[in-house]
């Protein structure tokens, strides 16, 4: 039943159950206050129902399959890159005007812009039909090379000379060159699911693997490809930018793209959810490689994006923290080009552009935190949001630091969460004062702006301030950006005003959160690991639980670039640790005393409820599920190690749970984890890397 106080949107086609246009258009809606409706519609007869848009006075329509072709024979007008294509998938009713539209193609290109550059880049495209099309359309569009690749040759010959590209005999897939590998096919999705369209052994020879099925979440084709070290594009993001495109051609204005992706993603997700199980072992001798630090990751590219002239960022992070960050700094000005493992970031000079539309960040919470200050630096009004269990995560303190500096920042509701809104004209110098703070990244925030200021900029450090080792890296990375930091005491910093970060070529530390796994992997199973690249002087905080492993009966050697760890019987007795400085490593630290003899306290983590799930309520409910006897306290975590049992382990999208529980699995036979999947915010390698303890 139609509302008729609602404008109308709808979408076209048969089946329609399936279909998660309603879910994302409908979130898109509720997000952007329109008083509007989305309702779909399981058409019989395609004539009769595009008359029913004038008659109902619809103002949008979707179409999906098996409409696309037909309904352009019913339509007032149709747009050139549409009739070019073959196909419609959006109506605009202006007026009583029905007029076509494609916008597949455009968010197939929006998607890929996400994350590379398509100009001058040779990519195969699996298939030759109707996707093919809009994909090989998209592609010449933007100046890339496609090279169709089909079963049926007669069929890319013809698509390949009418938009005047390269086409291939599939017996002759091995010897192409090309960046990246395009699957248009429906291998992949039901009831082949199980299918893979390009055979696994190739694709360690292409940088990008997408695939523009969205529906499993991720198919056969995308986890091989993650396996084989490819960078990934699933089709989600086509399937978002798409009906983004539809709104804005309904309405005029730009819809919450971020927000969508989140919503259908969670959904996906949920249908597609994931559960494996860890194989135990009883001895190891291995090496692995561990990615770029996240922390040094981030902090880099932002310095980077506010620098003059280039940075080269080796070995950075690539990961989907690290992307929302990627997309965020993009939107603000920055040039951001990936290539093989590297990353180059051509900067602002500190002159961010106003991208006149939100900024999803995910579930970054160091994103969030530090462009809240960036984001002053620029001109207008800035809308910073995300994921649901971001808009958990405070801010208050930052942004009360904010205002006192005359920047009126705002969150939802005034209550000190995200979303956060900065009406920005530039950043004032002053001083700040935090006291007994709930997170470092606010200092982090203000530091990394400070050298932009309009006047010298003051930081004084009071009470209990966790994850200080952070604020080290901060000021270090500054410095080598070209910044002057001023640290007068261990508590006071003192930065000029008007001064400039430089491009910089830099290398990106191994992170020693994702290595802490493999050191515990040791430790359980009394056996030797290599982790690489790691530098044993890192300035990295979580190094020190090393010390902890020594204290509790490991033997650690260090390399120049390595660290490797020799397991040892466990020291057993009541022993209490501080890791105030070291957050990250609770889960890692949890998971070892589980299987320690003797009572362990944690203490100084209250600050872990507010990270990526409620850490302490997780550790407790996962390790209580494993025969663990865990307590948690107001400020940290009682556990009475013994010997766990096979157990089911939630992992709350969090991916310190998931991989702490993977490395329990090691020794306790049966063990699984659910969505696993969630490690891609920060060791989208751990699966791959935990294969070669076998």
């Amino acid at each position: 039943m139609l509302d008729s106080s609602l404008t109308t949107f709808a979408v076209f086609g048969n089946p329609i159950d399936h279909s998660l246009s309603p879910l994302m258009h409908q979130a898109a809606i509720k997000r952007m206050h329109l008083k509007a409706q989305y309702v779909p519609f399981c058409v019989t007869d395609l004539k009769n129902a595009v008359e029913g848009i004038r008659r109902l006075d619809i103002r949008g329509v979707s179409v999906t399959l098996p409409f696309k072709t037909e309904v352009m024979d019913y339509l007032d007008e149709v747009e050139e890159s549409a009739l070019r294509i073959g196909a419609v998938n959006t109506i605009w009713n202006h007026e009583g005007k029905l007029k076509g539209y494609n916008t597949d193609w455009l968010g197939f290109v929006l998607s890929l812009k996400d994350r590379m550059e398509i100009k001058d880049k040779r990519f195969i495209v699996l298939g030759a039909g109707g996707a093919a099309r809009g994909i090989i359309y998209g592609l010449v569009k933007e100046g890339g090379h496609p090279i169709i690749l089909n079963r049926t040759l007669s069929k890319a010959e013809a698509l390949g000379k009418e938009f005047g590209c390269l086409f291939v005999p599939e017996s002759e897939r091995d010897k192409i060159a090309a960046e990246g590998l395009i699957n248009t096919t429906s291998l992949g999705m039901s009831p082949d699911k199980g299918i893979s369209p390009f055979p696994k052994e190739l694709l360690n020879r292409f940088q990008w693997v997408v695939d523009i099925i969205y529906n499993p979440f991720k198919t056969k084709l995308m986890r091989e490809a993650e396996e084989a070290g490819c960078q990934t594009i699933s089709g989600l993001g086509m399937f978002v930018h798409q009906g983004a495109e539809q709104i804005k051609i309904w309405t005029g204005l730009e819809p919450p793209r971020g927000y969508m992706m989140e919503v259908v993603g969670a959904r996906l997700k949920e249908n597609d959810r994931d559960v494996i199980e860890i194989r135990s072992l009883s001895q190891l001798t291995a090496q692995v490689t561990i990615p770029g630090s996240k922390s040094y990751t981030q902090r880099a590219m932002i310095m980077a994006a506010l620098a003059e002239g280039e940075s080269h960022l080796q070995g950075p992070l690539l990961s989907e923290d690290t992307k929302y960050l990627a997309d965020a700094l993009r939107l603000l000005g920055a040039d951001i080009e990936v290539h093989g493992g590297d990353m180059s970031v051509q900067g602002t000079s500190g002159r961010i552009q106003n991208p006149q539309k939100e900024i999803y960040l995910g579930n970054n919470g160091t994103a969030m935190r530090l462009l809240t200050t960036v984001v002053c630096l620029g001109k207008g009004e800035y809308h910073l949001t995300g994921a649901p269990r971001l808009l958990e995560r405070p801010v208050q303190p930052l942004l009360a630091a904010l205002n006192n500096l005359g920047v009126k920042a705002l969150s939802r509701d005034k209550q000190g969460f995200p979303p956060v809104m900065i009406q920005a004209e530039g950043l004032q110098g002053g001083k700040v004062t935090f006291s007994n703070i709930d997170s470092s990244q606010y200092i982090s925030s203000l530091l990394i702006s400070a050298p932009f200021a309009r006047g010298d900029f003051t930081l004084e450090l009071q009470g209990s301030i966790p994850s200080l080792p952070y604020v080290a890296m901060t000021t270090a990375l500054m410095k080598r950006f070209g910044a002057e930091v001023i640290q007068e005491s261990p508590s006071r910093f003192l930065i000029k005003n008007m001064q400039k970060y430089k491009g910089i070529s830099c290398r990106i530390e191994g992170d020693v959160s994702s290595a802490s796994y493999f050191f515990l992997a040791a430790a359980l199973a009394r056996s030797r690991v290599r982790v690489q690249p790691i530098l044993p002087d890192t300035i990295q905080g979580d190094i020190r639980f090393l010390n902890v492993l020594e204290e509790l009966g490991c033997h650690v050697l260090r390399g120049d670039h390595w660290v490797e760890v020799l397991g040892g019987k466990l020291i057993p007795g009541e022993t209490i640790f501080d890791f105030k400085d070291m957050p990250d490593m609770v889960p890692t630290l949890a998971v070892l005393a589980a299987c320690r003899p003797g009572k362990t306290i944690i203490k100084n983590i209250a600050h872990l409820r507010i990270k990526e799930s409620n850490r302490l309520e997780a550790l407790v409910r996962e390790l209580t599920k494993t025969g663990i006897q865990a307590v948690e306290t107001e400020d940290g975590l009682i556990i009475e190690g013994g010997l766990p049992h096979r157990a089911e382990i939630e992992t709350y999208n969090d991916h310190r749970i998931a991989m702490s529980f993977a490395i329990l699995g090691l020794i306790v036979p049966g063990m699984t984890i659910k969505d696993p999947d969630c490690v891609q915010k920060s060791f989208p390698g751990f699966w791959r890397e935990l294969k070669k303890l076998y």
